[in-house]
């Protein structure tokens, strides 16, 4: 997904956990809401470099609160639609995604808040909404020191200053992601890989995973390298991996980080290796810039799944998507949906207590769903899901397409691919 740089973002995480500590949150602890509708904030990156998958995500959030005639029960429910990006930047900014938080926060009205959408940003707003005891549901976070110790001190504790988890996220964390991307690589026959990130938070936090994993899976990781993602040039560096002999790289990052030069580099370089991405790039300017030569070379993991692989509602979603807009949604169009529905409903079942922000907490972490457009998961109390399946994807005519085998998962073994390269 969309990066901020590690140093950055490091720093904004410690600012925000010293205000709450000293009491300068601005979040007032609301027990119920008397007000006759409730409101639903969400954080979406809409202003980005790849801000068209933000706002299907946007409009897939509304069209679930449509869809129930704007009710939750016996409440009325009110969505309010935040940016936590600039043009300038082309990615979220710590700074919007603190000030989205603490609005939502301050908001006596406020039940939810859905997001954030990039990898790594929920480590900004999640303290903010636990200290206001508000549900926080991510999309697509995939962060792991949200829920479990992440390898930085204090993870995840840090990030719950009122010691309850308020957080839950839709797709598989990094260490499922990891455990998928080593799988992809056996099942191209990978023995030897050098392994870069673009000092994005996620991006560290997945290229330390993926270096750890491999080892036990009889991959070879002849060395970890930080990318600058302002480079403009990753000729050099594309000369050194030709001569380290190594089969594929893997690249944890995100597109923002110069991710469509790098792979075509490195292809122009050496015919012969195979390009690794992780969800970062999973996206469709990244395919749309490949050369053909780096597109017949490149591997992407995705918690996306391509429509065609979507559960029966899911594939009522996106039909009734087409028909409200006229066009498929972005393959993440569905956690927006099913983050606002699970609200919605978690609102819903709890009767006259669904104006209650412990209620509507309870009532998400730790249940189990059927039928979804994501199919049957469960969430755990502490914010995980039980989702262990990622897309398996190729680059074809400059878009991202189902591989073969198309699904590979973090928790059993996947079939060899059968196809050429």
């Amino acid at each position: 997904m969309l990066r901020a740089g590690g140093i950055a973002l490091a720093a904004a995480i410690v600012l925000v956990l010293a205000l709450i500590a000293s009491g300068g949150s601005g979040a007032r602890k609301v027990v119920a809401i008397p007000a006759p509708a409730l409101t639903i904030y969400t954080s979406l990156p809409l202003s980005a470099q790849d801000g068209s998958r933000a706002q299907d995500v946007a409009v897939a959030e509304r069209l679930a609160l449509e869809q129930t005639g704007g009710r939750a029960g016996q409440f009325r429910v009110v969505l309010v639609t935040l940016n936590d990006a600039t043009a300038q930047s082309g990615t979220w900014d710590p700074g919007l995604a603190e000030l989205n938080a603490r609005r939502a926060a301050d908001d006596p009205t406020t039940i939810a808040y859905l997001g954030e959408l990039a990898g790594g940003a929920s480590a900004i707003s999640v303290p903010i909404t636990n200290q206001a005891g508000i549900l926080q549901l991510s999309p697509a976070d995939s962060f792991t020191g949200l829920t479990r110790d992440g390898g930085s001190p204090g993870e995840p504790q840090r990030y719950y200053p009122t010691g309850q988890r308020t957080f839950g996220r839709l797709v598989a964390s990094d260490d499922a992601q990891a455990a998928a991307m080593i799988r992809y690589m056996r099942a191209e026959r990978v023995r030897r890989v050098l392994v870069l990130d673009d000092q994005g938070s996620e991006g560290q936090s997945l290229a330390l995973r993926i270096v750890r994993r491999a080892g036990s899976r009889a991959i070879t990781v002849v060395d970890l390298r930080a990318l600058d993602p302002r480079t403009t040039d990753f000729s050099s560096l594309a000369a050194d991996v030709s001569r380290s002999g190594v089969d594929a790289i893997c690249f944890a990052g995100a597109t923002s980080s110069g991710a469509p030069l790098l792979f075509n580099q490195l292809a122009a370089s050496d015919p012969a290796l195979k390009l690794f991405g992780t969800s970062g790039v999973d996206d469709p300017g990244f395919a749309a810039s490949l050369d053909p030569l780096a597109a017949a070379r490149t591997f992407i993991v995705s918690a996306a799944l391509p429509i065609a692989l979507w559960p029966a509602a899911g594939q009522s979603f996106a039909a009734a998507f087409r028909r409200r807009f006229g066009r498929d949604p972005d393959p993440y169009a569905r956690y927006g949906y099913e983050a606002m529905r699970l609200v919605l409903k978690a609102i819903a079942e709890a009767g006259p207590l669904g104006n209650g922000r412990a209620a509507v907490v309870g009532a998400v972490l730790g249940s189990r769903q059927r039928g979804t457009v994501l199919g049957d998961y469960a969430l755990s109390p502490t914010g995980d899901v039980s989702a262990t399946q990622f897309a398996a994807l190729r680059v074809r005519a400059g878009v991202s397409v189902a591989g073969r085998p198309p699904l590979i998962s973090s928790s059993a073994r996947v079939q060899r691919r059968i196809s050429g390269p």
